[in-house]
């Protein structure tokens, strides 16, 4: 008797070599797929939640100065008002990054669930829509990070007006505050 395996326990063999590399194939698809998701919810929400704290944050810091201050002209709110606007609108950009960052995590998790499982080499494959899940998700992933990226420029140029506002106010009050004009730093001037 030979030792060596007879054609169809040969073939038996190679049939269960490839069946248990096709689960191995789909199990790191699915831990990938499920790694991903979970960093990246959690990094882009502390993001933008940063975002939305130090913008909002410094509107009620505006809000509390003036009320500290209690008497304030009406030519010194202009001013004021400026600042609010920006905090607001840093407010606003980071809730639209979470929403874009809520697109994201779905056209990525809507690709995933488009590509076909395979029980041949290559056990995973792109399905007629994945490729355009893929796109929407780049798409709105770069629209979140550009909300976020606005908002900390809102909050840059927002905290500039309000250290022109306290000048002038305090100038007004006749404080004489040494500073020097940087609003300009902000937008680049």
């Amino acid at each position: 008797m030979s030792d060596q395996p007879t054609p169809h326990e040969h073939e038996k063999w190679v049939y269960e070599q490839v069946r248990d590399e096709k689960r191995r194939a789909h199990d790191r698809f699915a831990e990938f797929h499920l790694a991903l998701s979970e960093s990246t919810i959690k990094s882009s929400e502390l993001t933008l939640r940063t975002a939305v704290i130090i913008n909002g944050g410094a509107a009620i810091s505006v809000l509390a100065f003036i009320a500290a201050q209690g008497r304030i002209g009406i030519s010194q709110l202009g001013g004021i008002a400026d600042c609010l606007i920006l905090f607001a609108l840093g407010v606003a950009s980071a809730t639209a990054g979470m929403c874009f960052s809520y697109l994201t995590h779905y056209f990525t998790f809507a690709g995933q669930e488009s590509n076909k499982l395979s029980g041949e080499p290559p056990f995973v494959q792109s399905g007629p829509t994945t490729k355009w899940w893929k796109l929407s998700a780049r798409v709105v992933y770069d629209l979140a990070i550009l909300a976020c990226l606005a908002s900390l420029i809102l909050f840059v140029m927002g905290m500039f007006d309000v250290k022109d506002a306290i000048t002038a106010f305090s100038n007004d009050r006749g404080l004489n505050i040494p500073t020097t004009n940087t609003s300009h730093l902000a937008i680049g001037c």
